[in-house]
């Protein structure tokens, strides 16, 4: 498989157009999210004093931009309540890098009765406080804070170059070994053609799955290799190995494999 010039290059500027278009999400973002939660506070400390009253969760719904390697997603959940037999609605928008996370605190939040604290005299004006919120109930995905940063600008930085670049994966990995653990199996390890750069060349690709909490993820590593055969070498001493990798507190859904840790054949049962 061979691509011209032309085609090369035009693949190696989209790469670089993703990367660009994940650090300007990552700064936009980032003081979206500021505001955002500045004014989820204050508008929870203003209610404090409010008249609580009952209600329920009507509908929910994700608006996100995909870039590279992370998204901007706003999870947005509305309510219904009434006062003196009148109805009213309102929402609550929580931000996230991740559309899926967006959509699990979405649907974690359907069909359950919440307090909502509305302002005497005008009882249109109303706040569903994110406390309130989890002790209905709802408690997935309840550290919206922790969660909507995956990583650092410097790490984000550092996961957008490392299929790219030596010097970002040997970061990225030193940076990785001071996370937590999980014991990983590597579900196949095949060589690829990896179209990314400037030109088209051979990788090998181990992917791996892992559990933590309870909940199931997966990715990928990259070995470079000089070609085909290179590959081919590369990849076969991981078929069907129990792996040890790290992933990122804040979101597991972010894992670095590190080959120097790894135990010395160990194979799946």
């Amino acid at each position: 498989m061979s691509y011209s010039r032309e085609e090369a290059e035009g693949r190696a500027l989209a790469y670089v157009g993703s990367v660009l278009l994940g650090i300007g999400l990552l700064i936009f973002g980032s003081a979206a999210l500021v505001c955002r939660e500045l004014l989820r506070v204050l508008r929870e400390r203003r209610a404090t004093a409010w008249q609580p009253t009952s209600g329920s969760i009507t509908s929910g719904d994700v608006k996100a931009i995909h870039g590279r390697p992370i998204d901007y997603a706003v999870g947005n959940v509305g309510y219904a309540y009434s006062v003196e037999d009148v109805y009213y609605s309102g929402y609550l928008a929580q931000q996230f890098w991740d559309e899926q996370r967006a959509w699990t605190f979405v649907d974690s939040c359907q069909n359950r009765q919440v307090m909502i604290r509305f302002k005497q005299g005008n009882p249109k004006i109303s706040v569903l406080a994110l406390a309130d919120l989890s002790n209905s109930g709802a408690t997935e995905l309840f550290r919206p804070i922790l969660l909507a940063r995956p990583l650092g600008p410097w790490l984000t930085l550092l996961w957008s170059l490392r299929n790219v670049s030596d010097w970002a994966e040997g970061r990225l990995q030193r940076q990785a070994s001071t996370w937590p653990s999980a014991e990983a199996t590597a579900e196949y390890a095949e060589p690829r053609i990896a179209d990314a750069e400037d030109r088209p060349h051979w990788l090998g690709e181990l992917h791996y799955a892992y559990t933590v909490d309870g909940r199931s993820y997966s990715s990928s590593h990259y070995f470079r290799a000089r070609g085909e055969d290179d590959a081919k070498e590369l990849v076969e001493p991981w078929r069907g190995r129990k792996l040890i990798i790290h992933y990122f507190p804040g979101n597991p859904a972010r894992s670095v494999f590190i080959e120097c840790e790894q135990h010395p054949r160990s194979t799946v049962a």
